[in-house]
């Protein structure tokens, strides 16, 4: 099996050379292709057919957020991973409604990015931990807690393994996810149910109906 292919769209020398040096270091990956704008990017999407993308669309020139869906029509099989400059709460929930199944800012740490990028290359949802806190602040004290309408049915699905007492990497591998995924969800879990441990998880999932005991 060939190593996977990818494609990277970055107009800032700087930045695309560390990415560059990164993903050097990783045997399964080889970069295809660079764009530096727009244009360069669609055409090499359309003769590469990478299987990742990895974009810095905020800064690539002639780049908008609804290219996305356009990247999905000429290449269905491609997965993308944006990394942003912005980090507000709209600007995130529109690119993730986009068809982008991996988030990085560029203050990830290596880690981070190599985690990034083979989650992302596997078709997994990645979002780094900047990312995941602003999309899972806190709700003010006058609003009311998340009932279970609010919650996704995989984080139900979840929670329900948690508190059976299931490890974080017993439920990876029961839902097929990799345990970084499992540890965004427990994340996003605990905060939107606010509270801070499995046990009181448990007691508030009983008292919202989502648990029988």
């Amino acid at each position: 099996m060939g190593a996977i292919q990818i494609l990277l769209a970055e107009q800032q020398p700087l930045i695309a050379a560390g990415l560059k040096y990164f993903i050097a270091e990783q045997e399964t990956f080889t970069i295809c292709g660079e764009a530096g704008n727009r244009d360069d990017l669609f055409t090499l999407l359309k003769n590469l057919q990478p299987r990742l993308l990895i974009i810095a669309h905020d800064t690539l020139p002639g780049f908008r957020v609804s290219d996305f869906a356009e990247i999905q029509q000429i290449a269905p099989d491609t997965n993308i991973l944006a990394i942003s400059s912005k980090v507000e709460k709209n600007e995130i929930l529109q690119v993730a409604g986009s068809g982008v199944i991996g988030f990085l800012t560029r203050e990830c740490s290596y880690n981070e990015i190599i985690n990034a990028i083979r989650a992302t290359a596997g078709g997994e949802k990645f979002y780094c931990g900047k990312i995941l806190d602003i999309l899972t602040e806190k709700q003010s004290p006058a609003m009311a807690l998340p009932g279970p309408d609010q919650l996704t049915s995989r984080e139900i699905q979840i929670i329900r393994c948690i508190t059976e007492g299931q490890s974080t990497k017993e439920i990876a591998d029961n839902l097929n996810l990799s345990m970084h995924t499992i540890n965004a969800y427990r994340k996003s879990i605990l905060q939107k149910m606010e509270v801070r441990s499995p046990a009181e998880l448990a007691v508030r999932a009983i008292k919202m109906g989502i648990i029988n005991i």
